[in-house]
Order: structure tokens, then sequence, then C-alpha cells
């Protein structure tokens, strides 16, 4: 009777403002996430996470944790919440599974700076705001019940959508996810080794590497360059460059499907395979050596790769000798060599120009054989917005689009420009995109396919 008594005093102590505390803090803050990508490819409604810091403070008061104990936890999982809500946004917009950030984690010093400060700056601030939000009236104790009640219902009308939480599905709608339950699951999917599904037609891959391949031979990974779904659009990305090679080379134009982010597109061309996951640093699986640039070196081909950001994005200073280039060259390398101005002022990238790597690509074909991979960077997403007539008329609609087609059609032209001063001139030209242009929103995505990337094939003319 006595610890009744002492339940319903406590029970009394919560006002109502502190009933729905922790119901308003979880709806307000998911409410603020739809706003916020309202226009993007995130198709839930709720994110299930948000709901783990109000139940630690809950818990953290009913145990008298200490005030900067349950004031500094309660914080730390807003903020991881913010993150990974954030990075799992980030990684379905732009192709790349979030087991991508040790990657990026990797190359800290040559990412865009200049574009994740903001956010950060961003997403700390919303977890103050959040945090002191959930501190109202702290003497008094938090109620959870309400929150549960709601987050059941939730849970239930997800399963009867039968809308399965944690997929990315274009067309359906899930009522809650977690992007927690994502990163756990990814990351404990890391501890494995990739796999790799061969891919038998298509790619540069198979165009070469069972032939009578030509003595020099060019690659280029042309960044975020998409299959536009309108033709006058795929017609104008590339008109720079067929103005400027006309009666140099014959152009065949095709596309196929890609899967994935940069270096997993780079993976596709050069070794002919979909690589599944990240392989991690002197672990690798097999076929990475029966890669083109490998099997190219054992032909007696002189490989180069060349890439005007640095090189521990995507470990490519290790991976590249690993799938047989003998010769690697990035941003530092280019530094070193160059009296130009280095630091290319079209990207949010430390990072070459285009125009300069085209130039030192090209200068390395004497007549020998020579095998040179080009990935490049100036179109890398985000761009800055332009207006017509700086873009083709094709694009004039959209500043974004607008400002995105300026940047392929200038290197493209620069392309063609070097090609036409260049010396000895390859035999063969491939030129690809690594993946769609990940647009921030839809309608911008819509512009091309979402799985499906151009192929174009320069015949040098005899």
């Amino acid at each position: 009777m006595i610890g009744w008594i002492h339940r319903a005093r406590r029970t009394q102590t919560i006002s109502p403002r502190n009933r729905t505390r922790a119901l308003s803090y979880f709806v307000a803050i998911n409410l603020l996430r739809i706003a916020i990508l309202a226009g993007t490819s995130d198709n839930s409604f709720f994110q299930a996470d948000y709901a783990w810091p109000p139940l630690f403070l809950w818990i953290a008061e009913k145990m008298r944790f200490p005030r900067f104990l349950a004031c500094g936890g309660t914080f730390f999982l807003t903020v991881f919440v913010l993150s990974a809500d954030t990075l799992s946004a980030e990684s379905q917009r732009f192709h790349w599974g979030i087991e991508a950030i040790p990657q990026f984690l990797g190359a800290y010093h040559d990412l865009p700076w200049a574009l994740i400060l903001p956010v950060a700056a961003v997403i700390l601030a919303l977890a103050i705001i959040a945090t002191a939000g959930l501190f109202v009236a702290r003497r008094r104790p938090l109620a959870i019940w309400p929150l549960l009640m709601v987050f059941g219902l939730l849970s239930v009308a997800d399963l009867i959508a039968g809308t399965g939480r944690y997929r990315a599905v274009y067309g359906k709608y899930n009522i809650l996810t977690a992007a927690s339950q994502s990163l756990v699951s990814t990351y404990a999917g890391m501890m494995k080794e990739p796999s790799f599904t061969p891919i038998r037609q298509g790619t540069m891959y198979s165009n070469i590497a069972f032939g009578n391949p030509p003595s020099q031979i060019l690659s280029i990974a042309f960044e975020s360059y998409g299959l536009a779904w309108r033709k006058d659009r795929r017609d104008a990305l590339i008109a720079p460059l067929l103005k400027e090679v006309s009666g140099l080379y014959v152009i065949d134009r095709a596309s196929h499907h890609f899967q994935g982010n940069t270096f997993q597109g780079e993976v596709r061309e050069l070794c002919g395979l979909q690589m599944q996951g990240y392989p991690r640093t002197g672990k690798l699986s097999t076929g990475f050596d029966q890669c083109l640039p490998a099997r190219l070196a054992r032909r007696g081909y002189d490989t180069w790769a060349l890439h005007g950001n640095g090189g521990e994005f995507y470990s490519r200073k290790t991976f590249y000798p690993l799938l047989g280039f003998r010769h690697a060259e990035f941003y530092d390398d280019f530094k070193r060599r160059s009296d130009r101005k280095p630091q290319c002022s079209g990207t949010v990238f430390q990072g070459i120009c285009d125009e300069q790597v085209y130039e030192r690509a090209l200068s390395l074909f004497d007549g020998k054989r020579r095998f040179v991979h080009v990935m490049t960077l100036d179109t890398h997403l985000p761009v800055r917005s332009a207006q017509f007539p700086s873009c083709s008329a094709s694009f004039e609609d959209d500043s974004g689009l607008c400002g995105y087609d300026r940047l392929v059609e200038r290197s493209m032209r620069q392309l063609g420009a070097a090609l036409r001063r260049a010396k000895s001139k390859p035999d063969v030209i491939f030129i690809y995109g690594d993946h769609a242009p990940p647009f921030a929103g839809q309608a911008d995505r819509d512009v091309f396919h979402h799985d499906r990337i151009p192929f174009l094939r320069l015949r040098r003319l005899s």
C-alpha cells in the first residue's frame, strides 16, 4: 500500500507538458526531417532512431544519473542519430553504400570540407536545440509511454502497409525506417570479403581483354556522366567533343547498366566485374589479377592511372597497383610537376582540373604499347548553378542542370582540343560514366536513367 502511494505521488508530479515532451520531440524532429527531404528520393516518413534520445533520458531519470551524464548521453545520441540519418540519405542519393565511409575518412584532406563543415555545423546546432527541448522542466520526470504507444502504432501501420523497413524502393513509402539498423548491418557485412559478379559484355574490359588490342589505349572514367532520357540532351553533352575530333576519330555510342559508386564504376570497366562491398587494404578477393591493366602489363604494355584528386580517396594509391597499373599519379604528383595553378577552382574537391590531366595522359603516348586510365573530377557534384547561354539550350530550363551541362561540355571540349593537339594520338579511346549524376532533387535526377550510363568508343581513322 505504501509503495502504491509513492508511485501515485510520483505520477502526480508528471505535468501534462512532461507527458507529451518525448512524443513532441519525436514528432517535431521527424516533421522537420520530412520537410527537409521533400523532393528527394527518400520515401520514409518517420525515422525510428529519434526515439533513442528521449528513451535514454527517461532511463537516466529513473536511475538517477548525474545531470551531466544524462545531458551528455542524450546529446551524443542525438548527434549520432542525426549523423546516421544524414549519411543514410546521402548514400541513397549518391548511389554508394554507407560502407564507403571509411574510404572517405582515409582521404580526409582531399574531401570537400567547404561543403562538409556547414552540414556538420547544422547537425550540431540541431542536436543542441533538440537536446535542450528535451530538458524543459528538467526537475520533473519524463513520461515515455505516449511515445512508446505512438511508436507501436507506427510499427503496426508499417507492417500492414507491407513497405518493408530499411529498403530503398522507388515509388513505395516506408512509414518507419531506421538508419542505425542499416549502419550496423552494413558494417557487420564489411567484415566479409567483397563479392564479384562477372559482366559478360558491354564494358571496356569485354571490348579488348580477349582480342588483339591496339597498341595505344586511353580509358576515361567520366565523373557523374549520366545517360539523359532525351536525345537532344545526350547529343548536347558530347557535341563539343564531336566537333573537335571530327576527321580524327569515329565514335560508337552505346550504354550499359551501372551499380554503385565511382570506384565500383572503375572496377566495372577495368575488370569486367560488378563489385559488391569494398575490399580492405592488403586483403583482396580473387579477380583483380585478371583486370585489364594487369592483363595488358603481362603483354608488355606500360600501364598508367591518373586522377586529379588525392590517392587516398577510395584507397586508389593502394588499389591501382593491385589492378595492374605500374604507374599512378594523383594531386600531389601534379602539384610537384606543374608551374600552373594546381588547385582547380571549378570543383569543391581539392584537385587538378581535367584539362591538365588530359594533357598529361596524352603526353604519355609515344607510339609504344601504352594503356592510360584517367578518372576525371571536374563534374563531381555538387556543381555551381549557371544560366543560359553558358550551357546548351537543352538544359536552359534548370540552373542546376545548366551548371552540370556547362562542366560536362567544357571537359569534353578540353579533351577534344587536347586530342587534336597531341603529337601521338591513342588508337582507341573509351569514355564512360561511373554513375548517374546524384542531384539533390528528384526532378533533376529523373532527367537521367537511374541504372544506365553512356559508353563511347572512339576509333582512330587511318
